[in-house]
C-alpha cells in the first residue's frame, strides 16, 4: 500500500484521536516521573490537543482524510486539457456525448491486479480531476477493467460506471510512450457518456 492510500485511509479525526492519545501518555509519564521542568509543556501540550480533537469532531471536517487536507492547502494545478467532443444520435432519441483528447493526454492511475494481468482504477482521483476540468460530476468509486468482468478482449482499457448521474460514464485509456525522453504512462483517450442507463 502507498502512502497517497494510506493518507486517503487516515481521517483528520482519527490522526488527532491518536496525537490525543500520546500527549496523555507523555502527560501522565511527566507526572510520574515528577519531571516539573516538563510538566508546564506537557499539560499545554495535551490542552491543545484536546481542543483540536474537539473542534474537528464537532465540524464538518472531521470525515476529512489526510490526503484531502493536504489537497486544500497544496492544491494542484488544474489540468490544460486538450481535447474535442462529439454528440451521436442514438436510436432511442437520447445524444451520446463524447470526449476525445489530443497530447497531452491527461493521466489516468491505475493499479495492476494481483495477477498482473488487469488494470484497476483503485482511486478514482486521478480521473475526476478530469471530469471536473470538465465541468462534470465526480465518480465515488474506482473501476475494474471492463475486460476482468466480461472476459473479452474487446473490453481491455475500458472502466465503466453504470450509476452516473448523466447515465452510463465510460472511460478508455491509452497508453503514452516518448521513447526520445523514456517517459510512458497511461492516460486518457476518450471518455464518452450515453443516458438512459
Amino acid at each position: 500500500m502507498n502512502m497517497e492510500k494510506i493518507l486517503e485511509l487516515i481521517t483528520l479525526s482519527k490522526a488527532l484521536g491518536a496525537a490525543l492519545f500520546l500527549a496523555s501518555i507523555w502527560l501522565m509519564t511527566i507526572i510520574i516521573k515528577k519531571q516539573r521542568h516538563n510538566l508546564f509543556r506537557g499539560m499545554l501540550f495535551f490542552l491543545f490537543m484536546l481542543l483540536a480533537f474537539l473542534y474537528v469532531t464537532e465540524s464538518d471536517n472531521s470525515n476529512l482524510t489526510l490526503n484531502g487536507l493536504i489537497h486544500q492547502f497544496f492544491p494542484t494545478k488544474p489540468l490544460e486539457l486538450n481535447y474535442r467532443t462529439a454528440s451521436f444520435q442514438k436510436s432511442d432519441g437520447t445524444k451520446e456525448i463524447v470526449y476525445y483528447f489530443d497530447e497531452p493526454r491527461p493521466r489516468l492511475k491505475v493499479s495492476l491486479d494481483d495477477k498482473g494481468k488487469y488494470s484497476h482504477i483503485t482511486n478514482p482521483e486521478s480521473l475526476n480531476r478530469v471530469l471536473r476540468q470538465l465541468g462534470l460530476p465526480e465518480v465515488k468509486t474506482g473501476a475494474r477493467e471492463l475486460a476482468s468482468i466480461t472476459g473479452s478482449h474487446l473490453h481491455g482499457s475500458i472502466y465503466q460506471w453504470r450509476n452516473y448521474p448523466h447515465g452510463l460514464l465510460t472511460v478508455e485509456k491509452t497508453r503514452y510512450q516518448n521513447r526520445d525522453a523514456l517517459v510512458a504512462y497511461d492516460c486518457v483517450a476518450k471518455i464518452s457518456i450515453s443516458p438512459g442507463y
